[in-house]
């Protein structure tokens, strides 16, 4: 995690109670921008907010597939190839 991600969020006390449960941290510098656009879990809201339901519901669907098929690929390998994988990052 880059270091203003982590100044950002922890150099400041930021406690989430009921009454801050709707604050929110903005990262708005281009480094944080290129940073977060780049990570390929954050959904891009302005590919999504246009779908239909049924187009978000089978979106979801193909996401939770390949997640069961790494997991499946994951728990497949040998302890040694999991280590590895842990180390050097996954490549399946």
């Amino acid at each position: 995690m880059p270091e203003f991600v982590v100044y950002k969020t922890y150099g400041n006390i930021f406690v989430v109670t009921g009454n801050s449960k709707y604050d929110f941290i903005e990262f708005n510098a281009p480094e944080e921008i290129e940073y977060f656009k780049s990570l390929d879990w954050i959904v891009d809201y302005n590919k999504v907010k246009d779908l239909s339901e049924t187009k978000i519901l089978t979106l979801g669907q193909k996401i939770a597939e390949e997640k069961n098929s790494i997991a499946n690929n994951f728990n497949a390998m040998t302890e040694e190839e999991k280590r590895k994988e842990y180390e050097y990052g996954y490549s399946m």
